[in-house]
């Protein structure tokens, strides 16, 4: 799990938690919370807590610059291709064969 897409899931989802995180890209716990913390570091995100449970969400900051990018044009189709390209090539790297069987056809 990357901070990178630690950040997107809380662009579309507002909070996490480092568990929920965990869960949902098949990662530890400490592996999820650290990456948050990173991104804390960074002053993208904010800790808050809601009885024994920690949840982060996106900072003030983290909103102006996602604001920021979406009324930028030039900026939003550029990393709308760069996420989009992120997404594509762990599923790129299949065996040879199949890479050989796709430009046969």
């Amino acid at each position: 799990m990357t901070q990178t897409q630690v950040l997107a899931h809380l662009l579309q989802c507002g909070r996490a938690t480092a568990p929920g995180l965990a869960k949902k890209f098949s990662e530890t716990t400490l592996r999820a919370h650290q990456s948050l913390l990173r991104l804390q570091r960074k002053g993208l995100v904010k800790k808050e807590k809601v009885g024994y449970r920690v949840k982060f969400e996106l900072t003030k900051k983290a909103k102006i610059l996602s604001g920021k990018i979406k009324e930028d044009n030039n900026n939003l189709s550029y990393a709308f291709f760069l996420g989009l390209a992120y997404q594509m090539l762990p599923l790129s790297s299949g065996s040879k064969e199949e890479s050989d069987e796709t430009h046969r056809n």
